[in-house]
């Protein structure tokens, strides 16, 4: 997915919670450029952002 005009994670999750209402059900880290955020980050253009499920390291 490309969306444009998204300044930052808050907004971007706000976004796909308006869109996908299930996400609020569902645990789940946000990386930006391959590294997990745990706080709100500006976002670049042409930044990749993707949505992890729950996993354990072993």
């Amino acid at each position: 997915m490309v969306f444009t005009d998204v300044a930052d994670t808050d907004q971007l999750d706000d976004i796909l919670h308006a869109t996908y209402p299930l996400l609020r059900e569902i645990k789940y880290v946000i990386t930006v450029d391959r590294k997990i955020i745990r706080e709100n980050v500006a976002l670049l253009e042409n930044a990749e952002v993707a949505l992890l499920p729950p996993f354990s390291g072993g």
